[in-house]
């Protein structure tokens, strides 16, 4: 009572059946769901292709590990034996050229390690120098770094390619892949025999 009169408070409420909450709120319940279907589907696409490049890199890396305990077999092979005969004294006039051999070896060895530093760096993410270059100009300053073991096998070496044939590449990554492939030729290849660096384009054309 105020002042003498009775006054009265008055609270409405207005109820909201649970029924009635859950069919007003459905096409927000229904986004959500797609959404997080869509966000799973994503997440899970880009766990998935982790885990193949994961092994891809796993099973690269045993093939790259049998590969080179396959190459460094033989010339650790060749070397030992050439140290045993120089150290029993065997056939001392073929000194000089046993200790060539050797020497050819350990550089064969050398280059089978640096081929392994060049991958473990591309495995990790080295960045690329790209810019348009002619590949036959790459191809002949490969062959050009060989010019002294093509000669001593008397081997006759070319490079066939059309003069315009210019690639958007890192062109000492280019350089070392042709290196790599120049390097088993010369050492596979007989006395007197013929090495062709061809280069055309995806049709075998020149």
């Amino acid at each position: 009572k105020m002042n003498g009169e009775t006054c009265y408070l008055l609270i409405g409420v207005q109820g909201f059946p649970k029924r009635d909450a859950i069919k007003s709120l459905m096409p927000t319940y229904i986004f959500l769901f797609g959404l997080m279907l869509i966000l799973f589907f994503m997440i899970s696409r880009s766990f998935i292709k982790i885990y193949k490049q994961q092994v891809g890199l796993e099973s690269s890396r045993q093939d790259l590990i049998n590969a080179v305990a396959h190459e460094l077999k033989t010339p650790l092979g060749v070397i030992r034996s050439f140290c045993e005969g120089l150290k029993e004294k065997i056939n001392e006039d073929k000194k000089e050229h046993y200790l060539d051999v050797i020497q050819d070896e350990t550089n064969r060895m050398e280059e089978i390690v640096s081929e392994m530093l060049a991958l473990s760096q591309l495995e990790s993410g080295i960045e690329l120098t790209r810019h348009s270059i002619s590949l036959k100009h790459i191809a002949e300053q490969a062959l050009a770094q060989y010019q002294e073991a093509i000669a001593i096998k008397s081997v006759i070496a070319q490079v066939v390619s059309p003069d315009n044939c210019m690639i958007n590449c890192d062109a000492k990554l280019i350089k070392q892949v042709i290196l790599n492939f120049l390097s088993n030729a010369v050492h596979h290849t007989p006395e007197n025999g013929n090495i062709n660096i061809s280069i055309t384009d995806g049709n075998g054309k020149f």
